[in-house]
């Protein structure tokens, strides 16, 4: 036997006008199935005589029951053995042509349990309204049928919606595996399902309630497509539904928000569909870019290697990707949409170069014989760690070989110029441990001049040259004695040079940081900056005429506020 199953209780007249309804649907669309209506002691006589003319294929059980317990017995046609398949349903909404489309779908499987959830808000594991079961294949049906028949030992009052959490709790574990789930928006972890392909108006999903409106005419309550799809697509990406939260994004119009587009790309990003994840990354040219989204979005990167992308690094704009390259432009950019890989051309701020893992790195020639560029950076002064990345993009330098060393403030025990001294030690330390040969180091207010191609130049011929010097200033201070040495460099012979830019070699880094650390050493034990700190003190080691400054000066420090006077220092060299 086949059987439509509906309870009915209660006095609103939605309900019994809406189950009349449903007989006459299925006396039309489901002639071989029988009508069962459990029905509540409420329901009046001539209610009952008048159900009963409607169909000779109607069967009216009393329940005797008021209220919500009338709703389990709906339920109750598996305990029939003649029954081959039943579907519950409420009598408030239809067996529409979708709800049909499902129930052929479901006939047509090899599951023998069937669930349809259609709404934003069917969110239980089984609905005893939208539930079907093909009776003699369910495998775990004793079992089903004597945890029914104990429901009043698991809800004494059954208020509305216990039947639901009873079927989710005690019914889905037992049939979960021969589920036959039909959806378009929700799944639980672990549970596959099938999508409803077939044409959704907005109110003809499965489930909604009809009211009767003026002259009796049926008007859907609900609007499938009145939810917040961000809220959703969470949702499933908590249960791990990341191609169903795709779908959604895909099929369900929604307003470009930069929370909707984060969580559509979380759940793109892990249905690996690098497609979609573009495509939303282009939204960001009229959405909030929020440093949680540029923290996300750079996941695509190495979504775009395991799709056979390579990243590249390059600060020249020259520079162009092949058909398989990621071109990722380092420079003075702003954040914007062109953050993100949209195209093979990315356009990043060059502050933001170590979030992303570079297959290569691109830069001029001239820096080839360079090892490391040490930036000493106050902790605190992010902005001018930004800067200094955004200079060495100027001279197109290798920011991969970049160290971002990150000082503290020094309390006490010597003030700012022990604390500054001590930063250039511990960089010189690390040369020597690393075993580097040429090693650039920077102060974080450095500025490059703009003459590029003469930088350039002058590098290239510098490290041609294979000097032998102990320190070679890019910047130095426009105070006090030098001599000529050749068209490319000059002698210093400062009482006080700078820090903020100068090349060290392996060759001579030993007695250069030994100078530096004495001059620690009397620092701290006189307090004399004037004469101990870094760029006082190792002016000592001139006297062998292995200190030089490029002739061209090719750099200057930033004019800006000071951390160490506690003023604005411009002085521009």
């Amino acid at each position: 036997m086949k059987i439509i199953s509906f309870c009915l209780y209660g006095t609103a007249p939605l309900y019994y006008k809406g189950l009349i309804e449903n007989i006459h649907i299925i006396s039309k669309k489901l002639p071989d199935f029988f009508t069962y209506v459990y029905y509540g002691s409420d329901i009046t006589e001539d209610k009952i005589t008048n159900l009963r003319s409607l169909s000779d294929k109607i069967v009216l059980i009393a329940t005797n029951k008021l209220g919500a317990g009338n709703m389990i017995d709906r339920l109750n046609p598996i305990k029939l053995d003649d029954t081959e398949i039943f579907f519950c349903r409420d009598a408030d909404s239809r067996i529409n042509d979708r709800d049909l489309w499902c129930i052929n779908k479901f006939i047509e499987s090899e599951k023998s349990v069937h669930c349809i959830r259609d709404s934003f808000w069917h969110k239980s594991k089984l609905m005893g309204g939208i539930l079907g079961f093909k009776v003699k294949k369910i495998e775990n049906l004793e079992k089903i049928r004597e945890d029914l028949s104990k429901y009043y030992e698991y809800c004494e009052n059954p208020e509305y919606g216990d039947d639901e959490h009873f079927l989710g709790n005690k019914i889905y574990p037992l049939i979960k595996n021969d589920l036959y789930l039909q959806t378009s928006i929700t799944a639980f972890n672990g549970e596959e399902y099938n999508l409803i392909d077939y044409n959704n108006d907005g109110v003809n999903f499965v489930g909604n309630v009809i009211e009767f409106g003026d002259e009796n005419k049926e008007v859907p309550k609900f609007n499938y497509y009145n939810f917040s799809v961000k809220d959703q697509v969470n949702w499933l990406i908590s249960q791990k539904q990341f191609q169903l939260a795709s779908h959604i994004g895909k099929t369900v119009r929604w307003d470009i928000e930069t929370g909707t587009i984060d969580a559509l790309f979380i759940a793109n990003y892990y249905a690996d569909d690098l497609q979609e994840c573009r495509r939303l990354m282009s939204m960001y040219e009229y959405s909030s870019i929020t440093d949680h989204v540029v923290d996300n979005c750079n996941f695509m990167f190495t979504m775009l290697k395991k799709h056979g992308y390579k990243i590249i690094g390059t600060t020249n704009l020259s520079d162009e990707p092949k058909y398989n390259e990621i071109m990722i432009y380092y420079g003075t950019f702003p954040v914007t949409h062109l953050y993100f890989p949209i195209t093979n051309k990315v356009y990043r701020n060059a502050g933001h170069f170590n979030k992303v893992t570079h297959d290569i790195v691109k830069y001029d020639d001239c820096w080839n014989n360079l090892d490391k560029i040490y930036i000493l950076n106050l902790e605190e002064r992010e902005d001018r760690y930004i800067e200094t990345m955004c200079e060495l993009c100027k001279v197109d330098a290798p920011l991969n070989k970049v160290f971002h060393y990150k000082a503290k403030k020094t309390p006490g025990d010597g003030g700012p110029y022990v604390g500054a001294t001590q930063n250039h030690i511990d960089v010189m330390n690390d040369i020597v441990n690393e075993g580097y040969i040429n090693s650039l180091i920077l102060e974080d207010d450095i500025v490059f001049s703009p003459n590029i191609s003469q930088i350039k130049k002058d590098i290239t011929e510098f490290f041609d040259s294979d000097y032998l010097y102990d320190i070679c200033f890019l910047s130095a201070s426009r105070f006090h004695k030098k001599e000529p040495h050749n068209d490319l460099l000059i002698k210093s012979k400062q009482i006080c040079t700078t820090s903020s830019a100068y090349f060290l070699s392996n060759k001579t880094i030993q007695s250069v940081r030994d100078c530096v650390m004495e001059g620690m050493d009397l620092l701290k034990k006189t307090n004399n900056a004037n004469l101990y700190c870094i760029d006082r003190y190792w002016s000592k080691l001139q006297e062998d005429d292995r200190v030089f400054i490029f002739k061209r000066k090719m750099a200057y420090q930033r004019p800006n506020y000071s951390n160490i006077k506690d003023t604005i220092a411009a002085y521009l060299d």
